[in-house]
């Protein structure tokens, strides 16, 4: 019995013994094919070995080792699974550090950066020593220039270096030319070409460097970015004669070729974009632009059917831009009318002559790309001179007028082909006067002075036009002007008169203009009496424009000495909790605009010596405390001797957040802002930034500088869209663009908040916001279904009263007037102190007495 106990002893430790060599050499043999980069049999090696002997001690090593070989294989999705497992089994093993910097570089190869993103911010937080921070914070660089953030990507550029200075092993020096290249690239989109020009330079001019090409190349194309076309043409083709074979040939062959364009050296071009091999769809795209510049149009037009059966649906609008040309190279002018009406998405309104151009409103047809400002108002150009050739001088005077439109405020490239519309329509149809009439005539000359920013002759114009007179003895001025009533939103009426709303924005435009020429005392005056006639109008449109004139108002320095004009000019948004647009938190507390900072969030360190002092913590947490508790004076005195200490970045940046969080509450707005800017100066991407962006935004707002909070917000809208207010962000930055007189660009962000916030503070604004400019344009049915949705949400009672008397206007201007009746007799009811209340009555009564007929 003891022999055979013996024998079975021994037969265990054998088969022990051979399955531990089984296991030993599983392992080996897979990583050996790892080493020798066959990362298929690799794969397949730790596969096996992980499910044959899952108790062995090597099985996280081997989970990682096949991630990789997953990883070198691209397949992303299979290696992403094995990271997480290496990290499941506690941070403390030697694996995960690498697993959990694999994460977040999945996503970043894969391109979906919003998932890399906070993936990778989380590495540098947690482990803001380690030296994958080389690679970390070039993604994150990257990261910024992809997503349109050149101030982020060259922060994190910046850090990269900085690091990769301080490491003393590897991977030191494996991206510090990239990310100096990367830097280079922020710079010039910043503006600072000096210092961008400095580091192209020094890349492109160092023969060790390995980027040294691309470098030389990225230097060429970053002049032509900036229109700097003689210095990017002798660049690239220094460039092209240095390295004829870099991958980045194509690309600066067909930027010289638009650089010759530029310099109206069209042969040189066109000989160019020949001699491009292999052709790409873009390089014969500029190839059928140059036969059309030189008049070779029959070669153009043969290459453009070619064209329009292969092309890639990435260029398509560009396509249908270049048969614009070809039209009127033929002169078929309804060809033409008909290719840019269908890209444009453009519709005539003849009752109110009104030409809507929805062209950037839509999503790309295909993902086609869509065309620059400037391009596509060249095709309204074409519009307008295609109507005014076929003699449709109504729809011709409607599409300059909706030029004028987009133009407003704009670039001097946009205010010349206005310019440049208005001269080749006169020369068309010189008997008839552009606008309509001699008023509507004249406002356009008046808009297009604006424009060009030359106020003077645009207040000499209005003046006239307007009737003013004004009193230098007590300051008052008058205008004798009688719009045109009778009929809705006509530019102009059989009579030569102006409608209501263009009489008033030529009101606002003497107000502006007269404040941009320095005279603020005229400005304060005519405001005055721009704020008189419009309350005297009544209509809710009237004042909004009464609110967008006193903000802009407010924004301009004058020669008086006084920045904006003085606060006696009243403005119809005066209480602060109300109104959406300057209020912010609709519960009427400032104290709950955002919750105070969670005590739990942990301090990103970003220098390595960095330690919180306890006392100071400690402080914070006592001001988190108070914050709760409503005693802001009190967090206000507590922060302010806390940041006279000194305190690390870190401690600044938490501290300042909350402080001005305290400020806003107690309305002391512009200290609330000046602790927002010292709060992201000191951190601006750590834990606090993304609430410190909004309340410093939102500060701005209430002290009546709309214009400053747009980068807090822009920024909060590109880089943190999971933040808790980002459709409160959206909403601002929408209410800029109007007030700035990009309305196409407001209603995309509205657009954004009404189909991907619907549960949003903001969601009741953005659809109210749809719907009145939906019935501006006059597109009744679109209005009354925004209104139906904001009513049934239910709606914020900001805008209520505004939802329900729009809803009484549709039914009326619709002869329902029963449904009138209801909607107007509501308004009071819903909100009792409704400033429409009277409006409302009167409109009811209205509706009343129709109905009887």
């Amino acid at each position: 019995m003891n022999s055979y106990l013996r024998f079975v002893f021994i037969f265990v430790v054998l088969g022990e013994y051979c399955f531990a060599q089984d296991a030993t050499s599983v392992f080996n043999s897979a990583t050996a094919n790892y080493n020798a980069r066959q990362y298929k049999l690799a794969a397949d090696g730790f596969a096996a070995f992980i499910s044959s002997y899952p108790a062995d001690a090597r099985r996280v090593e081997a989970t990682f080792r096949l991630a990789e070989a997953y990883r070198e294989l691209q397949d992303y999705s299979h290696a992403g699974v094995c990271y997480k497992n290496v990290i499941n089994e506690g941070l403390n093993n030697e694996y995960a550090r690498q697993a959990l910097f694999r994460v977040g570089e999945i996503p970043y190869l894969l391109g979906i950066y919003d998932q890399a993103k906070p993936l990778l911010i989380d590495y540098l937080t947690q482990l803001p020593q380690d030296p994958n921070l080389v690679f970390v914070l070039y993604y994150l660089g990257n990261i910024g220039l992809a997503q349109n953030s050149p101030a982020e990507a060259e922060y994190y550029f910046n850090l990269e270096i900085e690091f990769d200075n301080w490491l003393s092993t590897p991977p030191k020096g494996e991206r510090r030319n990239e990310s100096k290249l990367g830097l280079a690239m922020a710079k010039n989109r910043l503006g600072k070409f000096d210092e961008a020009d400095s580091l192209y330079r020094e890349l492109a001019l160092d023969p060790s460097n390995p980027l040294v090409a691309d470098a030389y190349g990225r230097w060429g194309l970053s002049q032509y970015d900036r229109h700097a076309f003689a210095e990017a043409a002798s660049t690239l083709n220094a460039f092209l004669a240095k390295y004829p074979t870099s991958v980045l040939k194509t690309l600066a062959e067909e930027t010289l070729a638009k650089c010759y364009i530029e310099l109206n050296e069209y042969q040189r071009a066109i000989e160019l974009v020949q001699r491009i091999n292999p052709r790409t769809d873009s390089s014969r795209l500029l190839e059928v632009r140059l036969l059309f510049l030189t008049k070779r149009t029959d070669d153009g037009k043969r290459l453009l059917q070619q064209l329009d059966t292969t092309l890639g649906a990435k260029y398509r609008d560009k396509l249908e831009a270049l048969k614009v040309n070809l039209a009127f190279d033929q002169n078929n002018y309804q060809e033409a009318i008909r290719i840019i009406t269908t890209l444009g998405n453009v519709s005539y309104d003849s009752v109110n002559q009104r030409m809507n151009i929805g062209y950037y409103d839509n999503a790309s047809l295909l993902g086609a790309e869509k065309l620059p400002q400037d391009s596509f108002l060249k095709l309204c150009q074409g519009l307008a001179v295609a109507y005014a050739s076929t003699g449709d001088t109504a729809r011709a005077n409607a599409t300059y007028a909706a030029m004028n439109l987009l133009a407003r405020d704009g670039d001097p490239v946009l205010t010349e082909i206005v310019r440049r519309t208005s001269v080749a329509l006169n020369s068309i149809i010189p008997n008839i006067s552009v606008g309509g009439g001699s008023d509507a005539t004249r406002f356009r000359e008046a808009q297009e002075r604006y424009n060009a920013r030359d106020y003077a002759s645009a207040i000499t114009i209005l003046t006239s036009l307007l009737q003013v007179n004004y009193s230098d003895y007590d300051n008052t001025m008058s205008i004798g002007y009688v719009p045109n009533t009778q009929s809705y939103n006509v530019s102009v009426s059989d009579n030569g008169k102006l409608s209501e709303d263009t009489f008033l924005n030529a009101c606002q435009m003497l107000v502006l203009s007269n404040a941009y020429s320095g005279n603020g005392r005229r400005a304060e005056a005519a405001m005055a009496e721009m704020k008189r006639i419009c309350d005297k109008i009544g209509s809710t449109w009237s004042q909004r424009l009464v609110s967008q004139t006193d903000s802009k108002l407010k924004r301009i320095p004058m020669s008086n000495g006084q920045q904006g004009a003085s606060d006696s000019v009243a403005s119809q948004d005066g209480n602060r909790d109300r109104i959406p647009n300057r209020g912010g938190s609709t519960s009427g507390s400032r104290g709950e605009t955002m919750g105070s900072i969670s005590g739990s969030q942990p301090p990103r360190q970003s220098d390595n010596s960095m330690r919180y002092d306890a006392q100071q913590q400690q402080t914070i947490a006592e001001c988190q405390t108070l914050f709760k508790q409503k005693r802001y004076t009190e967090i206000d005195t507590k922060l302010n001797t806390l940041l006279l200490q000194n305190p690390s970045n870190v401690i600044t940046a938490e501290a300042a957040c909350l402080r001005a969080q305290a400020l806003f509450a107690l309305h002391r707005d512009k200290d609330a802002v000046v602790m927002g800017k010292l709060s992201l100066e000191k951190d601006p991407y750590g834990n606090f930034a993304t609430d410190t962006l909004w309340i410093t935004g939102m500060a701005c707002i209430m002290s009546d500088e709309t214009e400053n909070a747009v980068p807090f917000f822009e920024r909060l809208a590109k880089e943190f869209p999971q933040h808790k207010y980002i459709d409160g962000a959206l909403y601002y930055l929408a209410v800029e663009d109007l007030e700035n007189g990009d309305s196409q660009k407001a209603n995309r962000r509205l657009l954004k908040i009404y189909h991907s916030y619907t549960k949003g503070t903001y969601w009741s604004h953005a659809a109210w916001q749809l719907a009145y400019s939906a019935y501006k344009r006059g597109d009744l049915e679109v209005a009354d279904m925004y209104l139906r949705k904001l009513l049934s949400h239910p709606p914020n009672v900001v805008v209520v009263d505004r939802a329900l008397f729009l809803k009484g206007q549709i039914a009326y201007e619709q002869k329902q007037w029963h449904v009138a009746q209801l909607a107007f007799a509501e308004v009071s009811r819903a909100v009792p102190d409704s400033p429409l209340s009277d409006w409302a009555v009167s409109a009811g009564k209205k509706a009343a007495g129709e109905s009887k007929k």
